[in-house]
């Protein structure tokens, strides 16, 4: 039995994680589709209240909820982060109830949905031009401040073979990037440090463009722009320092950065970052890994004894993945 509806946002609504479900063909009344959280490439949390009490709450037998994934499991860490959420929506998680997957191969993926780039976590629309790129929005600095490794990265041969980089935010609300690197392959030689700050240019609105200029050399600054974070887990970093007469970015002047609050990263994570790229037109195999046997003569003690560090105030960490779920 298939089930076709539309989800649209409603007229005058400025939140677009929160639309309406219309089935067609069925003479039922649009219901809520909030969208509390996706990672886009794993898992989803869905909230509907189809009537509210007089105090504003949602009388229970009038919750729904889906936890919802890419693949027909769901990873143990990643059903512990949406129980999580739940709490903050006043559902039990007690009542939530587990769909069999066993007859997947028999429903399969209509073909029009399965010719849409974004059915297996792609997005829409791409662009190879460097002003069209899409950054983070509504950036917010204070829970990027912390400590971040990199994980992977894309800057040609005059990248350091590992790096931390530390960041905290100055009275102009601009990042302080405290950063320790080895160059020496195979070998956790003394660590080499510099520092620098990261600040938005007059000339932009948007939080999550950033200029990096390193304190102390004669180098100009170069973009910092925060593709995106969640934050508490990764991030991706991207910077053109030069482009083509058509508005691309040159192949040797593109780099990326793939971070991670920890010295390792989930496959979902990674496979997110690189789809992210492929659709700024990033040749993801020029990636190189960050190798972190060394990373303990990188900090943060040294730099927290120093003064120097906060730490992040998000200092929690979600693993991902569920099952398709519902009350």
């Amino acid at each position: 039995m298939e089930f076709v509806a539309e989800a649209h946002v409603p007229e005058g609504s400025t939140t677009p994680s929160k639309l309406l479900l219309q089935p067609r063909g069925v003479p039922v009344p649009a219901e809520d589709y909030w969208v509390i959280y996706t990672d886009y490439v794993d898992h989803a949390l869905v909230y509907s209240c189809s009537q509210r009490n007089e105090d504003g709450t949602c009388p229970e037998d009038r919750a729904r909820v889906w936890f919802l994934g890419r693949a027909g499991t769901l990873s143990v860490d990643a059903r512990h982060h949406m129980e999580s959420l739940l709490s903050g929506l006043c559902v039990e998680v007690s009542r939530m109830q587990d769909i069999s997957t066993g007859c997947d191969a028999e429903l399969g993926v209509p073909t029009s949905v399965e010719a849409m780039p974004h059915a297996h976590g792609g997005m829409v629309s791409s662009t190879c031009l460097v002003n069209d790129i899409h950054t983070m929005a509504n950036f917010d600095k204070n829970q990027y401040t912390g400590t971040w490794y990199v994980i992977s990265h894309l800057q040609g041969d005059i990248y350091p073979y590992h790096r931390i980089s530390h960041y905290t935010l100055d009275e102009q609300n601009s990042f302080r990037m405290l950063t320790h690197r080895i160059t020496s392959p195979g070998e956790c030689s003394t660590a080499w440090k510099f520092e620098g700050q990261a600040y938005n240019p007059d000339t932009s609105e948007t939080t999550s463009k950033l200029v990096l200029k390193p304190f102390g050399m004669p180098v100009y600054g170069e973009d910092y722009w925060v593709i995106y974070t969640d934050y508490t887990d990764h991030a991706l970093i991207y910077s053109c320092r030069e482009t083509n007469e058509d508005g691309t970015c040159k192949a040797e002047a593109s780099h990326a950065w793939m971070m991670s609050r920890d010295p390792t990263l989930t496959p979902a994570a990674r496979s997110h970052m690189e789809m992210l790229l492929t659709e700024m037109c990033v040749d993801v195999s020029r990636l190189v890994d960050t190798p972190h046997e060394c990373d303990e003569l990188l900090g943060p003690e040294s730099l927290i004894d120093q003064g120097r560090i906060i730490a992040p105030l998000h200092v929690f960490l979600w693993r991902n993945v569920l099952k398709v779920l519902s009350l």
